[in-house]
């Protein structure tokens, strides 16, 4: 489906997803294992759960960032060891952000700090380096972890320092970049869209697009977030895949402009009143006509792609979080419902693992079962393809958003 100067566009049609009633996967209301929930024991007290990852020998770990730590717990919730700690010696973290196995069975721990650290599999620290990335890429310090390839190599966002220019909003970059695991520059994907602010401050942006990345095993997936159009890329930055949802956009109402108000009132009031410049930021807020049509992506171990529908931070109370799902190829297999409450961190095989949030003060990590059908069939007895296309050489350069590797 693709020449050497083409590049794939699958189009997909959002009222005929591949599965129906009957094979449709869906996710259990409760979960079945849940660690940070004994009251009294310090070793079930969880604070700034930043991910947590079950490994191959069936293990869970947990990044508790608010400590500093990794924690390692058994299959049923047991507390095994900690990892790490407060510090900036060998093995010692100041911001723990991601936790992921390696080959050995040894865990790798990214800070947010650009540090990355080894240990073996019984948590004993083996070494730690720092993620330098060339001179000249404008990304300074600014390095933001993202995810893991099946090679090892681990994928960050690069966010340049840019001037802005004019009051009006304007949408940032970010370079997506890849390092090998002695934290050595290893290739770039390009430059990409990121987040639409107003950089001079002053005016709050309501419902901005905020674009998001995730590895599979040999590409990376990029959504622009503001419309249901995801692409995968090639480690050298060559654009492989658009896949489309023909899905209607969501527009802002009355009703979404007032929660959003009193949802980040709520929330600065936690650190006390509020400042005059601070209300008068918010009262002041822009309002585009349309919600953003997503927020996180996630890949499953089949290489399935997992798209989370778009949520405010400031709405006070959770919902329930719908996933869309594509397989490998781009295909639109249908929608999974997460419950309210449950931040994903890892989507696997068979289980959903996340930071679960219930009753105020209450935060568990938590492992949820889904159900994947076999012999999947399409709804209706066909496919909810639209197009599968090969687009030209100069199609691909136009694309928004997208600049080519850097």
């Amino acid at each position: 489906m693709r020449d050497s100067v083409g590049i794939e566009i699958v189009e997909n049609d959002h009222t005929r997803p591949m599965w129906s009633a009957e094979t449709a996967w869906s996710l259990a209301p409760e979960p079945t294992l849940r660690i940070g929930r004994v009251e009294g024991d310090p070793t079930q007290l969880l604070y700034r759960v930043t991910d947590s990852r079950v490994l191959p020998d069936g293990r869970i770990a947990v990044v508790n960032s608010g400590s500093s730590e990794v924690r390692l717990y058994s299959p049923s919730g047991q507390y095994l060891a900690t990892i790490g700690g407060p510090g900036e010696g060998p093995g010692e973290f100041r911001s723990p952000w991601h936790v992921h196995p390696i080959a050995g069975d040894s865990l790798l721990v990214i800070d947010l700090y650009r540090e990355i650290a080894i240990f073996d599999p019984a948590g004993a620290f083996v070494r730690q380096f720092l993620t330098v990335v060339p001179e000249g890429m404008g990304v300074g310090q600014r390095l933001e972890p993202v995810d893991q390839f099946a090679d090892g190599t681990l994928l960050w966002r690069g966010h340049y320092r840019e001037e802005p220019v004019g009051n009006g909003p304007v949408r940032s970059r970010v370079v997506m970049i890849r390092t090998d695991l002695n934290g050595a520059f290893a290739g770039s994907f390009g430059n990409f869209e990121d987040q639409m602010w107003f950089p001079r401050g002053g005016r709050e942006y309501a419902f901005f697009p905020w674009a998001k990345e995730a590895a599979s095993d040999s590409t990376m997936w990029y959504g622009p977030g503001d419309r249901l159009e995801l692409r995968e890329l090639a480690f050298d930055g060559t654009l492989q895949k658009i896949v489309r949802l023909d899905r209607p956009p969501v527009a802002v109402t009355e009703a979404d402009k007032d929660a959003f108000r009193e949802g980040y009132f709520a929330q600065v009031q936690v650190r006390g009143p509020p400042s005059a410049s601070l209300l008068r930021r918010v009262e002041d807020a822009f309002f585009p006509d349309l919600q953003p049509a997503h927020f996180d992506i996630e890949i499953d171990p089949q290489g399935n792609v997992w798209v989370q529908d778009y949520y405010s931070f400031t709405f006070a109370e959770p919902v329930d979080r719908t996933w869309t799902v594509f397989n490998s190829d781009g295909i639109y297999m249908g929608d999974v419902v997460i419950p309210k409450g449950l931040a994903v961190h890892e989507i696997g095989d068979e289980y959903v693992m996340g930071l679960w949030t219930g009753p105020p003060g209450s935060r568990v990590c938590a492992q949820l079962p889904h159900h994947q059908a076999s012999g999947l069939t399409p709804q209706g007895g066909a496919p909810g393809l639209i197009r599968r296309t090969i687009a030209s050489k100069h199609e691909k350069n136009r694309e928004d958003g997208w600049n080519g590797p850097a």
